[in-house]
């Protein structure tokens, strides 16, 4: 089997901000995020939470979807997990998913994803911290990572690293 090639550019994990609930969220700051949902190359990245403000303790549904909107298949490397999701209170991590589950598979996984075709994936926060603490009701940050890496998609702004806020989430 013949594998894809990779560029120097594509080399470092595409990094991918989720931007939740229509457009572009700002931080306590005020500072406008930027909203990686779009088109990446031949890949069409789809990312949001269910809705921006929860009750405290009901789960919140993480969504991460790429599309192949070309007409040839696009090879790709999986780590694991798939995505990444960290959750802030100001500036105080409260949770990563990564940190949450016990174990992934240790290989990177390789795959091709037809023309045309979807792959998502979703994880369901229990909005617990890192130590199983409920959080309390205010105003959280959710950033994500992707751990899926297209051969010869680099981000469009020119750099390697796109990590940045999903969105703001409150809990009532």
């Amino acid at each position: 089997m013949k594998l894809p090639h990779y560029s120097i550019a594509s080399a470092p994990l595409l990094l991918l901000c989720l931007t939740g609930c229509g457009g572009g969220s700002s931080d306590s700051g005020g500072s406008s995020m930027p909203n990686p949902s779009g088109q990446y190359g031949p890949i069409q990245v789809t990312e949001q939470t269910d809705k921006a403000s929860y009750a405290v303790g009901e789960p919140i549904d993480i969504n991460f979807t790429w599309k192949n909107t070309s007409v040839t298949p696009q090879p790709y490397l999986e780590g694991a997990p798939p995505f990444d999701v960290t959750v802030y209170h100001g500036s105080e991590k409260v949770w990563t998913y990564s940190n949450s589950v016990t174990s992934f598979p240790s290989s990177v996984l390789e795959g091709q994803l037809p023309a045309g075709a979807v792959k998502s994936e979703k994880i369901v926060w229990d909005q617990k911290d890192q130590t199983g603490h409920t959080l309390s009701p205010g105003t959280y940050q959710v950033y994500a990572v992707s751990h899926v890496q297209f051969s010869d998609v680099t981000p469009t702004d020119g750099s390697s690293d796109m990590g940045a806020k999903l969105t703001t989430i409150t809990l009532d």
